[in-house]
């Protein structure tokens, strides 16, 4: 109870008559006990708007910042669809290639699983059972893909692939291996050398329970009546190439990532139509919400494209002027049914909420720039 009678000081100090953006955030906070909260607004090169509210470290109580730096989780999925795109411009992979040609060890079963279905979620695959004793293990006591692949390999696709829809982080790490085997360099490596380094993204780092993260948010879920850390880098730690949630950024990196997708500056229309059309089964039918690697909803009669992440966190990309809204907390879901009872807040409906009255405010630009 201390702790939450601290935040909601954090949470109101400074809250004499801001505006209807700061209102939604604080109203959330306090209603859904959220320590800490960043909110970065753009379009094109214009930052519109940048908040950063309540506490980014509870045990210390270290105010949130503008830089401070979130583990991403599945928001993490639009780089890795980025960065295959990447490769299917340079004829580096196809989207109808099987998985079998990047991922050693595949069962028949995964035959007719391509890279197409594992971008869209419609391969039928499960994703890894949770094992504590295999993810949390010391990082020298590595979960490999192989051992990833194999395990998931014993239990039945949910489906056909093409035939139906299922969300699953593990066909995400199966594209990290597309990307690592397309392009002959580690996943990692290719990432920083064509994503990060070339967006100015020095505010990204790889998940890695070990590593010093400069301004790194702690990263909570609600137990009980309180507070327990819940870092997806230490309860994931021995498991390899995580690319389905690998980053934590700040809101400014992830912003610059949205800005240059929908620019052009990392990659063609054709590639990015890809991200915001709606995908279909191979009967034709439409899946009206699912690109690939990013889920689209409009916001009043406006389409956009985004991605939430278990962390509490989400990116939004207004498609017809390149507004773009980033919302990054320290509240996640934590340990899920039947390991735990922890609980998060639905972090979506509070980005888009937010994104709702920055397009009330910010206008429409007619066009992106």
């Amino acid at each position: 109870m201390r702790h939450a009678a601290l935040l909601l000081g954090f949470v109101l100090a400074g809250s004499a008559r801001a505006d209807e953006i700061d209102d939604i955030v604080r109203a959330t906070m306090k209603s859904e006990k959220v320590p800490g909260v960043v909110v970065h607004i753009q379009r094109g090169d214009k930052i519109l708007k940048r908040g950063a509210y309540g506490i980014c470290n509870l045990d210390l109580q270290v105010k949130t910042r503008q830089n401070s730096v979130f583990e991403l989780a599945s928001i993490s999925k639009t780089m890795t669809a980025a960065a295959v795109m990447l490769l299917v411009e340079e004829g580096k992979v196809s989207l109808d290639d099987p998985i079998s040609k990047y991922v050693e060890g595949t069962p028949e079963a995964w035959n007719d699983m391509t890279v197409r279905r594992l971008l869209n979620h419609t391969t039928g695959l499960r994703d890894l059972p949770w094992n504590y004793a295999k993810f949390t293990a010391p990082k020298p006591l590595r979960y490999t893909i192989s051992a990833q692949v194999a395990d998931v390999s014993k239990v039945p696709l949910l489906f056909k692939p093409g035939t139906s829809f299922s969300y699953t982080s593990f066909g995400y790490t199966l594209l990290g291996q597309v990307i690592a085997k397309g392009s002959g360099m580690k996943f990692a490596d290719f990432m920083t050398k064509r994503v990060l380094q070339p967006l100015g993204m020095r505010e990204t780092y790889f998940l890695d329970s070990e590593a010093v993260i400069p301004n790194r948010a702690e990263q909570y879920t609600k137990r009980g009546d309180g507070y327990a850390i819940w870092r997806l880098s230490t309860v994931m730690q021995a498991v390899d190439d995580k690319a389905y949630a690998t980053f934590a950024a700040s809101a400014a990196d992830v912003a610059k990532f949205f800005v240059a997708v929908g620019t052009g500056k990392l990659l063609k229309p054709s590639s990015v139509s890809q991200f915001d059309t709606p995908q279909s089964l191979s009967n034709g039918t439409k899946l009206p919400n699912v690109g690939f690697g990013w889920f689209l909803r409009n916001v009043g009669n406006r389409a956009t494209s985004g991605h939430s992440g278990y962390t509490g966190t989400m990116g939004i990309r207004f498609l017809d002027d390149g507004l773009v809204v980033v919302v990054l907390s320290n509240l996640g879901s934590g340990y899920p049914s039947p390991f735990g009872n922890d609980k998060s807040y639905d972090v979506t409906s509070f980005a888009y909420k937010i994104a709702d009255q920055a397009a009330k405010r910010f206008g429409k630009s007619l066009a992106i720039k």
